[in-house]
């Protein structure tokens, strides 16, 4: 009898074990840029949204994707939430519209619903004059 219990509870525990596993090596494949190209050893991960900034209203920011879409953003709640390319942070007010912009979201994943969390947000420069390099939106 109780072996029986045993082999009726075994494939669950499978099932759930196989899920959690999936789980935490979708999470692990998330890898965010270090900032001021820091000593990461892994690669960062592509990111969800490149393109150039066309509003910021607070913590929210649209983005004109290369492709052509929109997409709104919700900045970190930190004090200096955005990064440069070449290394430096700061706060939410050196978004200008025009700026080119990389985001990766919070575990690198589109949310179903609602808006989406930007774990590393990321502008090519302060200065909306100044161009990415052909490359920068590979």
């Amino acid at each position: 009898m109780r072996l029986i219990r045993l082999a009726e509870r075994f494939p669950l525990a499978l099932v759930a074990a196989a899920f959690f596993s999936f789980a935490a090596s979708a999470s692990a494949r998330c890898v965010l840029p270090v900032a001021d190209g820091g000593s990461g050893e892994a690669t960062p991960s592509r990111p969800n949204v490149q393109g150039h900034v066309v509003a910021v209203n607070r913590r929210v920011v649209t983005v004109r994707t290369v492709q052509g879409g929109l997409v709104q953003v919700r900045l970190a709640a930190s004090d200096n939430p955005v990064i440069t390319a070449f290394g430096g942070d700061g706060p939410a007010s050196v978004l200008r519209a025009g700026q080119s912009a990389k985001v990766w979201f919070v575990g690198c994943t589109a949310p179903r619903q609602g808006m989406a969390q930007a774990a590393y947000f990321e502008i090519y420069s302060g200065d909306v004059a100044d161009k990415p390099p052909a490359d920068y939106f590979q």
